[in-house]
């Protein structure tokens, strides 16, 4: 618009005949005196001043060809009011007077107006009335790319004569059909409407205008589609609303691998993963995990939540428990590398994800409960597992097992070496935090990953279950699990008739300060362990080595009846002559006489039973020569030989002999 021509509208408007008319009635009015205006001449002053409108608006129609320069003057002049009131007049508002009424009111930040004001404007694009296509030329508009230019479009329009119904049989121009060329200035119409809800932040507005652009878009044109289903994913995304925009990602193939990185980017940053991993991600399963195990290894592991706890429920949710296991085994071994310098707080970050890994595995088959490994410089597997578990038996899954054994740089790691791994860990926090509170040096402790000095170390601060656990685990033999049995059995002795403040074992303590009677807590503990850890299979071996570090601290003590009777068993699994040997080496000649005649009754009833039976003649033997030479040449321990002669040794001999003649 020329600065003429700007000039002419104003002097017109300040000539206006409406103004002349409002100041005839005000003058008359007040010189006959009156203070109001009769209700027949507000009539026909309103009547007056809207035919003069009329008259204007035609002038203003003679002078500039349209109205669309004096909408354009509101519109630059920011003048919204004037606008609305001058469109008011107009009998039949054009699309380009819908379309700056739209602008003006996403300036006045009235949205929803707005879009129904570009709904309208778009009805003239449609329709084929040539102001608005006019009117994206003039600005310089340039649209994207399209089989159809806008030029080319636009001469098919304007030459085009005849009815404005869209439909198929219309005719065509030079070959192009006019329905396409109208529509495609519909498209580039509300790539406008788009831009101007983009500018103003208005995404929801922006979403519905894509949606109407895709409406009068080719389905072959490619480039558009993809264009604008990429708005529509990018503009409800940030949103919020991800169901719409996880539609979107699909709907269009082309960009679809990047508008799903975006998706789990984007909700796992906002904290939305949990609901990320909820949707199906039908055909994308594979995508979706090497997407999500690419960002897991090229982020920080102190992030949180970290991609690696993602990719665990992602696999989890599906029962996908081996790569939910390989995500948290390989978040735990980069945690024991990359985050050493955090102490304790890497160590409980690496147990949590080995914690994590267990749990996987536990709910697999226990054919499958392993985990495959490269080693950390070539994380990428060369074969990588489908997310779809597929399930072997027999030959074939050895056939696999074997064949992933072999294949250079891949480690197969089961579920009892990660327990193992994870108990290391675990009992290495606690003994750090230990000796944190006691103001002493751990790093000895931190990584140490020898089972058997790390036992140590939890005896000599009373962590015992630890020690335990770590036995059973590590699966020590005998002499290893007995010295864990000797230093609980000596705490047991340390707590029976000790004051409480002499105590100096950290477990000793540990019971005095939880229980009124620390002493019984401590035996019914050892019980405990003896009759999980000990059986058969042993020979009661550990139950020997508490007998016997029994008799060693305090030999003329009689064993607890619990201890005794865990020997006595009935037929052939009778242990008794195990601990009459231990007890005529302490001289513990009358509980090894009662003990005496309890294995051979019970061998007698086991007879009388068909049962079989077994007695240690040897035992036996030197059992009865050690006593008759107590009894015979001890005189300084007169009382125990007469309890000897007089009560056990009868009763002994008669169980002997009535077992020999049942025989």
């Amino acid at each position: 618009m020329t600065g003429t021509r700007t000039n002419g509208i104003q002097s017109s408007a300040k000539t206006d005949g409406m103004d002349f008319l409002h100041h005839y009635f005000l003058k008359r009015n007040k010189a006959e005196g009156l203070t109001k205006i009769p209700e027949d001449e507000q009539k026909q002053f309103r009547s007056s001043m809207q035919l003069i409108a009329r008259m204007q608006v035609k002038v203003l129609f003679a002078y500039h060809n349209s109205n669309t320069s004096v909408i354009e003057h509101f519109s630059d002049s920011k003048q919204f009011t004037l606008m609305h009131d001058f469109m008011s007049l107009l009998a039949d508002t054009t699309g380009f007077g819908w379309h700056y009424l739209g602008e003006s009111y996403l300036h006045l930040r009235m949205y929803a107006k707005a879009f129904d004001c570009f709904v309208k404007a778009s009805w003239d694009v449609e329709n084929g009335r040539p102001e608005l296509y006019r009117f994206l030329l003039d600005r310089g508009y340039k649209p994207r790319a399209t089989n159809i230019s806008m030029g080319k479009a636009l001469n098919i329009i304007l030459n085009h004569k005849g009815t404005d119904i869209i439909d198929e049989t219309l005719p065509k121009h030079r070959g192009v059909p006019l329905r396409r060329a109208r529509y495609t200035y519909l498209k580039h119409y509300w790539y406008e409407v788009i831009n101007l809800f983009a500018s103003a932040e208005q995404y929801s507005f922006a979403v519905q205008a894509a949606h109407r652009a895709l409406m009068a878009t080719d389905p072959k044109d490619e480039v558009a589609l993809t264009q604008l289903w990429t708005i529509i994913f990018l503009r409800q995304l940030e949103l919020g609303e991800y169901d719409d925009a996880y539609i979107a990602i699909n709907a269009n193939k082309a960009m679809c691998a990047e508008r799903l990185r975006r998706f789990l980017v984007v909700m796992a940053e906002k904290g939305e993963w949990r609901k990320m991993i909820r949707y199906p991600f039908l055909g994308m399963e594979d995508q979706v995990h090497k997407e999500l195990l690419m960002r897991s290894r090229n982020s920080d592991v102190s992030e949180r939540p970290n991609f690696y706890h993602i990719l665990y429920s992602f696999h989890s949710v599906r029962g996908n428990y081996r790569q939910a296991a390989s995500a948290m085994y390989e978040y735990a071994d980069r945690c024991s590398i990359e985050t050493h310098m955090l102490g304790i707080e890497s160590m409980e970050r690496q147990s949590q994800g080995l914690v994590s890994a267990i749990s996987a595995l536990s709910l697999a088959r226990d054919d499958f409960a392993y985990v495959l490994m490269r080693p950390r410089d070539t994380l990428i597997m060369k074969r990588p597992v489908s997310p779809k578990r597929k399930y072997y038996a027999g030959k074939e899954y050895m056939a696999e097992l074997d064949a992933t054994k072999f294949t250079p740089g891949v480690v197969v790691i089961t579920i009892d070496e990660i327990r193992r791994k994870q108990l290391i860990v675990s009992c290495s926090i606690k003994l750090a935090k230990k000796n944190l509170k006691q103001d002493e040096d751990s790093p000895s402790i931190l990584g140490n990953d020898n089972p058997l000095h790390l036992c140590d170390k939890l005896l000599e601060q009373g962590f015992i279950d630890e020690a335990f656990s770590m036995g059973k685990l590590f699966k020590f033999n005998h002499d290893e699990m007995a010295k864990i049995f000797v230093y609980m059995t000596n705490i047991c002795l340390e707590l029976d008739g000790v004051d409480l403040e002499a105590i100096e074992s950290p477990w000793a303590l540990r019971l005095a300060r939880i229980y009124q009677k620390p002493s019984v807590v401590a035996w019914m503990r050892l019980r405990k362990y003896l009759e999980d850890y000990n059986s058969q299979y042993t020979n009661f071996h550990y139950h020997l080595v508490a007998a016997k570090r029994i008799l060693t601290a305090a030999p003329d003590t009689r064993l607890k009846p619990w201890l005794m009777n865990a020997f006595k068993r009935e037929g052939s699994e009778d242990k008794s002559h195990l601990l009459i040997s231990l007890l005529i080496q302490f001289e513990s000649y009358e509980e090894a006489c009662r003990l005496g005649i309890y294995m051979f009754q019970n061998a007698r009833e086991a007879l009388s039973d068909s049962k079989t039976t077994f007695i240690s003649y040897n035992v036996v033997d030197n059992m009865e020569k050690r006593i008759n030479t107590f009894m015979r040449n001890n005189t300084s321990d007169q009382a125990r030989k007469d309890i000897l002669e007089k009560d056990i040794w009868p009763d002994y001999k008669a169980a002997r002999d009535a077992y020999f003649r049942s025989l």
